[in-house]
């Protein structure tokens, strides 16, 4: 009983270490966005510009869903 108390104290761990790590790249990225959101509503800006910066700012969205998808998998394999 204490062994498998043991495991699932490991298994959690891991859980929660995987979980944190996912956090903080999406953290990182939402960062980013942020940057080129308020870049973007800078009157300097030409649409071209603010076109560059939206495939950029869409790139970021993506590998958040990306960093979530992978997160989830690796938290159900623990």
């Amino acid at each position: 009983m204490i062994i498998k108390k043991s495991a699932d104290a490991i298994n959690a761990y891991r859980k929660l270490d995987v979980m944190m790590s996912a956090l903080s790249e999406i953290d990182d990225r939402l960062r980013k966005m942020r940057e080129l959101a308020i870049q973007s509503a800078v009157d300097a800006e030409t649409d071209d510009d603010r076109a560059v910066l939206d495939v950029e700012f869409q790139k970021l969205k993506g590998e958040i869903d990306e960093i979530s998808h992978m997160a989830q998998t690796d938290t159900m394999m623990v």
